[in-house]
């Protein structure tokens, strides 16, 4: 996110891996690795606010399958990234994908869906999404004033993190940010931010930050009158800089419940993606 207040924000293959997405998880309680994940280690590098994108596409993927269709002559099918994007957005307000295609249309190419293109194309395409809700509903005041809310319904400690955590399929999430970057010379913004936190078997929780994507970062967390707050210092997109950012945190789900609600409130239906 940037610093002032901003948006945190093949047609049978894609039914197929749709209808999948209201099939439930398959729990796994020790879950492998999520660091050596390709859809974590090519994550994409955060730039005109598509950190909600970025995180959208990366957990959607975590936590499903593979799964190859192919045409009736046998060949590989490749889904439709535009279709497949909506599929990943509209998952935030919960549920989500149980498998996901393999190969994935970008740009007229067949692109393996773990690649950086593909990750990069579908990042784009659900941050578009996003961004259009997200301006209609903030140019309605009282629809605002309700997405407000639940941006600052803050996790209030580290029991209760743990708990969303453990009950996820991978024990990773994506969390909604509020709170404020320090940079090397002193300077202090306030950023909105989206990011991902993974519990792993040992207990210790990291942080998946697309404005330094690849690897995992080791936060510190403390419970405060206001809530529980999440902090780390991390390299600040490719600007070379290091800085310490900390925030307070709202969970994924409830802050797209909300902001789909007043969507279709406010009489909006759905806003085409452009490729």
């Amino acid at each position: 996110m940037a610093s002032r207040r901003q948006p945190l924000i093949a047609a049978v293959l894609v039914l197929a891996w749709h209808v999948a997405a209201d099939e439930g998880y398959a729990q796994d309680p020790a879950p492998p690795s999520i660091a050596t994940s390709p859809f974590l280690q090519h994550m994409p590098v955060n730039s005109e606010r598509r950190c909600v994108g970025v995180c959208a596409v990366s957990q959607a993927l975590l936590q499903a399958s593979p799964r190859q269709e192919t045409d009736p002559a046998g060949n590989a099918a490749p889904a439709d990234a535009t279709a497949l994007a909506r599929i990943i957005y509209e998952g935030l307000a919960g549920g989500g994908p149980k498998v996901y295609p393999a190969i994935v249309q970008v740009d007229g190419e067949s692109r393996p869906i773990d690649s950086p293109e593909a990750l990069n194309q579908l990042s784009t395409l659900v941050t578009d999404l996003y961004q259009a809700d997200y301006d209609r509903v903030t140019a309605s005041p009282a629809a605002s004033h309700r997405l407000a809310l639940a941006q600052r319904r803050f996790v209030q400690d580290q029991v209760a993190l743990r708990q969303l955590l453990e009950r996820d399929p991978d024990r990773t999430m994506m969390f909604i940010g509020t709170g404020q970057r320090t940079f090397p010379g002193g300077e202090i913004r306030p950023t909105y931010h989206a990011f991902l936190l993974t519990l792993d078997r040992d207990g210790q929780v990291s942080v998946f930050d697309p404005n330094a994507p690849g690897r995992p970062w080791e936060p510190t967390l403390r419970d405060t009158p206001g809530g529980l707050t999440v902090a780390w210092s991390s390299p600040y997109r490719d600007t070379g800089e290091t800085t310490r950012q900390r925030y307070r945190i709202a969970a994924q789900q409830q802050y797209f419940r909300t902001l789909f609600a007043s969507v279709r409130a406010l009489g909006g239906g759905p806003v085409p993606v452009t490729p």
